[in-house]
């Protein structure tokens, strides 16, 4: 990001559906155990940069949920069933690296961790061997299996090679645009995480980072567990770090700059599951000209209301 002046961010078709996100639990108790487990295990998977254990072990999950609801075993899951699961595997495996990505090369001044362009290669070379004959084994694991979905693999590595090169070789995220522009708006966690990518480009002024993030909050709000440690560990890190740093190199930019000041300070008190709403709240504040209609439902709505967790493929 800069406070140099950038051409506004122009919408990408479908995109407005991603702040479209129904609140739903997935019925099945032992659903919501393996969910449960998941998390645990993916939280210290984050903090340790395991990218292909994460990845694998989202890929299992996936497959262990659509054989629970279906009620058949994993070799005997149909195309759909198949493809279904491996939609699922890549909202669990990718947002959450896209997002850990994402806050390393925001700031990179307080970010201590693995080359964030290192960790998208290894993202992306993992999507990548799924299409390969090699990815198949004699295990029930959905991991050994090749994948059926080519375009979605495909476009996601595409999605993070992106990410593997100096920021400034694409100061206005259009890589990304492109790439988005080909993937599947039914596959809402591509285009979230392009958004994503496209917000933190070098030359991206603050105001159109909103509008590029904003689409994209409730359905990565929506997807990641509520009360759940992945959620913490890389959904709120990035945005807090992400607008603190915002406002600091762009203060001009914001309307009411000393109410925005006080409120970003006030969040680290509010609970974990309202702290993403109540930053869009806050950040609306300091963008009163965007546009909010799409998000009225998100905005008011409540934890009670919210699971945090997209219902089982």
């Amino acid at each position: 990001m800069t406070d140099q002046p950038s051409n506004h961010v122009a919408a990408t078709p479908g995109s407005e559906t991603l702040a479209r996100v129904p609140a739903t639990v997935p019925t099945n108790p032992e659903s919501a155990l393996l969910i449960l487990l998941w998390s645990r295990k993916a939280d210290h998977l984050i903090e340790e940069h395991r990218v292909e254990d994460l990845l694998r072990s989202a890929w299992d999950l996936a497959l262990a949920l659509v054989a629970k609801r279906t009620g058949k075993p994993v070799r005997q899951l149909d195309l759909t069933e198949r493809q279904a699961a491996e939609d699922h595997a890549a909202a669990l495996g990718l947002v959450p690296w896209g997002l850990v990505i994402a806050r390393g090369r925001c700031d990179p001044t307080c970010w201590s961790g693995p080359e964030p362009s290192d960790l998208a290669a290894r993202v992306a070379q993992w999507c990548r061997q799924r299409l390969e004959p090699s990815a198949q084994t004699d295990s029930t694991s959905y991991e050994g299996g090749v994948a059926v979905d080519r375009d979605l693999w495909i476009r996601a590595a595409e999605l993070f090679e992106t990410q593997t090169g100096d920021n400034a070789a694409d100061p206005e995220g259009r890589r990304v645009e492109r790439i988005e522009a080909e993937c599947d708006p039914s596959r809402r966690h591509l285009p979230a995480l392009a958004h994503l990518f496209r917000s933190i480009a070098p030359r991206v002024a603050a105001d159109d980072a909103f509008l590029l993030q904003l689409p994209a909050l409730p359905y990565l709000d929506f997807i990641l567990p509520i009360n759940l440690s992945p959620r913490d560990r890389v959904l709120w890190p990035f945005l807090e770090r992400f607008w603190r740093h915002a406002f600091h190199t762009q203060r001009f930019r914001f309307a009411q700059p000393q109410r925005v000041a006080r409120e970003l300070d006030q969040l680290p008190g509010v609970a974990s599951e309202r702290r993403v709403r109540q930053l869009v709240r806050v950040l609306l504040v300091g963008f009163p000209g965007v546009p909010r209609d799409d998000l009225r439902d998100w905005l008011e709505s409540d934890s009670s209301s919210s699971t945090g967790q997209e219902s089982s493929p």
